[in-house]
């Protein structure tokens, strides 16, 4: 099982007697409440990592990585169109699986 250790322990609010917690990376955080997520960008932070997280036309969530592959554009400052998310920078789509579907010439 991986984990991941912060990145500067003396920072560590969980620090207790000298003992950094570990955290796993592969497994399951809560990010957000059910109520908290709507048709509508929600950018959170899961072990520095960001994520952006929306609800589907039908319901279901989606979460992605919130970065834009070109300028590091955080896509929770994007807006929907359908399902999808546009980059508010230079105008890229992507798709509920993070696939890039439409870049603007």
């Amino acid at each position: 099982m991986d984990t991941i250790a912060p990145q500067n322990p003396s920072a560590n609010t969980d620090r207790l007697d000298g003992f950094v917690h570990k955290f796993v990376k592969n497994g399951w955080y809560v990010c957000a409440q059910a109520r908290e997520v709507e048709h509508a960008p929600l950018g959170r932070r899961i072990l520095n990592t960001p994520i952006l997280l929306y609800r589907s036309s039908a319901g279901k969530v989606v979460a992605l990585h919130d970065v834009c592959p070109h300028r590091y554009m955080p896509l929770s400052k994007g807006r929907l169109v359908g399902d999808n998310i546009r980059c508010t920078y230079h105008g890229s789509l992507f798709d509920p699986s993070g696939k890039c579907v439409e870049i603007p010439s």
